[in-house]
């Protein structure tokens, strides 16, 4: 059987669908938000090693809180980004596989 453009319009219409792909967009944004956090994480790394070029009373300090943001950057990105981005491809390849 030929699927026409006129199925494929009115199949994509209905409510399972939509539900996917909300629950796609959903994901990816919540991959996103993610990817914000990591960024103003590195951003604040960046700043504390400034920070210590300039203190260098407060360098011990500063270099600490820079592995420490390394390290809470790495777990953001693989218990959280990569979750979600994985999640946001599923539900992706679910509508396609079942609408095609």
């Amino acid at each position: 059987m030929t699927t026409t453009t006129n199925d494929i319009n009115e199949k994509q219409d209905t409510s399972e669908f939509v539900s996917l792909l909300k629950a796609a967009d959903a994901a990816y944004m919540y991959a996103r938000r993610s990817g914000v956090v990591r960024m103003a994480i590195t951003l604040a790394s960046v700043g504390t090693a400034i920070l210590a070029t300039v203190r260098t009373d407060l360098a011990d300090g500063l270099a600490a809180l820079g592995a420490v943001g390394v390290v809470v950057n790495e777990l953001v990105r693989s218990l959280v980004t990569l979750r979600w981005a994985r999640k946001a491809m599923l539900f992706q390849e679910w509508f396609d596989t079942a609408l095609f």
